[in-house]
């Protein structure tokens, strides 16, 4: 299994955030600083984040279900962000986007697996959406 996988599988970070911790030089495997980010853990292999045996790494998945307000982006670096209306302590990322002037449900967790099952088309997940519009449209306008 890859690093990043194996080490979002068993601890509070992302795929992408394990990655950056990676890249960061916070991860050893068998006392050596991890720099490729396409190692394979085997078994047997002891992986540690901040010197901490990863095995011992302890954390809590965290579940926003928020009704994003217009006005506020799915991006972590915009001026306003629905990053910013739920706490920052454990960093949570969204799960799927909604346009910066839609609003509707948004789930936000720590949750890597989770977000990977509810995004990934290989799962099949509906997502339905309504549209309201300020004026008639002819049918030549809707496109499907």
């Amino acid at each position: 299994m890859r690093i990043n996988k194996y080490i979002a599988s068993r601890s509070q970070y992302s795929r992408r955030q394990a990655d950056d911790i990676i890249k960061s030089g916070r991860v050893s495997i068998n006392g050596s600083v991890l720099s490729d980010l396409s190692y394979r853990v085997s078994d047997g292999d002891n992986v540690f984040i901040d010197d901490k045996p990863l095995d011992q790494q302890s954390y809590d998945f965290v579940y926003y279900v928020l009704n994003k307000p217009r006005g506020y982006e799915c991006s972590a670096h915009a001026e306003e962000s629905v990053l910013d209306l739920v706490p920052s302590n454990p960093p949570v990322s969204y799960v799927g986007r909604l346009d910066k002037m839609s609003e509707g449900l948004l789930v936000l967790t720590n949750d890597g697996d989770l977000a990977y099952k509810m995004t990934h088309p290989k799962f099949f997940k509906e997502k339905e959406y309504e549209v309201t519009v300020d004026r008639n449209l002819r049918e030549d306008q809707l496109k499907l």
